[in-house]
């Protein structure tokens, strides 16, 4: 819950191994004032056309190249980044700037900068904004209870594979240490983060919140623009609200330059062989740790299996059972809201399986296939219309 009050703007390092600041379970930087973060909600100005991405914990704007396309989409145009610089000065130990061509975009920044202007609307009204809060510090207006009515603000959500994750933040370490000055232990944050994993409450709040304004607040999957960029990208578009005849195309050129470099891993490699290595190495730690943490991580994850996105909670099942996940195809497309449901998925006759070219998806309605009789009705309709004269001047 969010706290009410002052909040203490002390830095922490413990249990995780890296400093931090806190609001109530939620981790902020150390030159972020939790302060300002905190009372967001009531300080917020909050706009039509805003559009919100939220990321995950280990994830940087300098290190994902799919942000330079979810702001085109969001703002309508390739905006230009202005390099901004904020200091830390009061934080011992820091002296060092931190930089960054998104900066002016981050939420939790600019909470403690209120001179810092309203990000430049495009032409569709859109402006965007880079954020790594839960639902409830989170300023935009679909996150509140009584929000104002006809406004449209709009947050998509990025998730993953909460191991993927896990192991991730913690190749941030070495930056961590070079910027902030501190010596992070890896082991700390291994064994913190699996008793209490930010992402995995994250995940399960937007999930929430997702099912009451599902028009508002939607999840995407890392791995889905990873396996399928142009689906994916194509589906946030759509839930974005824009205009796919203009600057999607120019996205779509783009994709191969923006995929070769990695959309959220700098890699030579496959991403997706990537995402895999962190899995399995997050499994090899687990195996080592006492009885007492794998059970805290088990709780965790089931907080995932009852929750009423479908995608969410298969991830949380093979999670739980330590299982990786080869993904279907048709799970992107379901995720982007474009797919196309089998009739016989949903009445349990489909043989085709994870092979199938229309979605399995467990959220779909049972498609009922149409009686012999209406087939045959159906069939003579053709079969009357094929056998009908073209009009003059129409035939061939």
């Amino acid at each position: 819950m969010c706290p009410s009050g002052p909040i203490d703007e002390l830095v922490f390092v413990e249990p995780w191994g890296i400093p931090h600041k806190r609001v109530g379970t939620h981790r902020l930087p150390p030159f972020v004032s939790a302060n300002a973060v905190a009372s967001m909600k009531d300080t917020w100005q909050s706009r039509d056309g805003n559009r919100y991405l939220v990321i995950p914990q280990g994830f940087t704007a300098q290190d994902m190249s799919s942000l330079d396309a979810f702001v085109a989409l969001a703002e309508w145009k390739n905006v230009e980044m202005v390099e901004v610089e904020q200091s830390a000065a009061n934080i011992p130990g820091f002296q060092a700037p931190i930089a960054s061509r998104f900066l002016q975009r981050i939420v939790e920044v600019r909470a403690g900068r209120p001179e810092m202007e309203m990000p430049i609307a495009g032409p569709m009204g859109h402006s965007c904004f880079i954020s790594k809060l839960p639902p409830e510090l989170h300023p935009a207006s679909v996150t509140r209870q009584t929000s104002s009515v006809g406004l449209d603000e709009r947050v998509a959500v990025l998730v993953a594979d909460p191991r993927y994750l896990i192991m991730k933040e913690l190749q941030m370490f070495p930056l961590i240490s070079k910027v902030l000055g501190a010596k992070a232990v890896p082991d700390n944050f291994v064994m913190a983060s699996m008793q209490r994993c930010s992402d995995v409450e994250s995940m399960v709040a937007w999930a929430r919140l997702e099912h009451l304004k599902p028009h508002q607040v939607r999840l995407f999957f890392v791995e889905d623009f990873v396996l399928e960029p142009e689906t994916a990208f194509r589906g946030l578009a759509r839930f974005l609200g824009i205009d796919q005849g203009e600057v999607l195309p120019t996205i779509m050129h783009q994709l191969p330059d923006i995929c070769s470099k990695g959309l959220f891993n700098k890699c030579k490699g496959g991403e997706m062989d990537l995402i895999e290595q962190y899995t399995g190495r997050f499994e090899r730690e687990l195996a080592k740790l006492p009885f007492d943490l794998q059970k805290s991580w088990q709780d965790q994850v089931s907080n995932l299996i009852n929750l009423p996105n479908a995608r969410l909670s298969t991830l949380g099942r093979l999670v739980a059972a330590h299982q990786k996940w080869d993904i279907p195809r048709w799970w992107v497309a379901h995720s982007a809201m474009l797919c196309k449901p089998c009739t016989f998925a949903t009445r349990g006759l489909c043989r085709n399986g994870e092979e199938c070219g229309f979605c399995h998806a467990p959220d779909h309605q049972r498609l009922n296939r149409p009686s012999k009789k209406e087939r045959q009705r159906r069939d003579r309709r053709r079969q009357a219309m094929a056998r009908t004269p073209s009009p003059p001047g129409l035939s061939s």
